[in-house]
């Protein structure tokens, strides 16, 4: 099928809060949810921070259908994990929070990326293409080690649930250490009786990863 590149003005959707006259905390989202949610579940930690927190929405709406009506969620990307086909790649998203940062004159401050599950495997993907990441916060997800070959320029750090049933925390421990063993620095932390949600446990976890590694 024949495909071309098109220039497009894109619409983003995004929770926006906090302190301007400090660092930029980008938060992205799971799969099927939206900024709103991780911006609110991480909230109360990270409120008190001279930073401002963004969060935006996906680039690709997926709608779930309920009893209801229709829930508009988002996704990253899409990836089939039983082929291990990307059908669509990550280079949207990337792009997409790429432009946003810059749309907000962002481009030159620090900043730092935290990503949840889905946010999560594509957190070090958007510091690479940002300037001045110091650290990426991966939460419940595992860092794609086989990507992420090379010595990172950002602080690599991981919070993940022991009980989490939708990502395995030992390989997603084990894909961490690799990417240490490349010369990298983080820390892996695991919180016992968490599952893979975000709750006060893993909030407070990533608080923690963020006061010790102060700018």
């Amino acid at each position: 099928m024949p495909e071309r590149n098109l220039d497009l003005t894109w619409r983003v959707s995004y929770e926006l809060e906090g302190d301007d006259s400090g660092e930029i905390l980008i938060l992205l989202h799971g799969f099927g949810q939206r900024g709103a949610v991780i911006q609110t579940k991480l909230q109360p930690f990270l409120k008190n921070m001279e930073a401002m927190r963004i969060a935006p929405d996906a680039p690709f709406p997926i709608p779930e259908k309920t009893a209801g009506g229709f829930r508009l969620g988002f996704t990253w990307y899409f990836f089939d994990p039983k082929t291990g086909i990307y059908h669509v790649d990550m280079q949207q998203a990337v792009t997409q929070v790429s432009a946003l940062v810059r749309a907000m004159d962002w481009w030159h401050r620090p900043k730092r990326v935290i990503g949840y599950s889905q946010g999560g495997y594509l957190a070090p993907f958007v510091g690479l293409a940002l300037e001045r990441v110091t650290q990426v916060i991966g939460i419940n997800c595992r860092f794609r080690a086989e990507s992420l070959t090379g010595k990172l320029p950002f602080r690599l750090d991981a919070v993940h649930g022991a009980r989490d049933l939708m990502v395995d925390p030992k390989r997603a421990a084990s894909c961490h250490g690799e990417i240490l063993e490349r010369g990298n620095e983080g820390e892996f932390h695991l919180v016992e009786g968490a599952g893979h949600g975000i709750g006060d446990d893993i909030g407070r976890a990533v608080e923690r990863q963020i006061l010790n590694f102060s700018i």
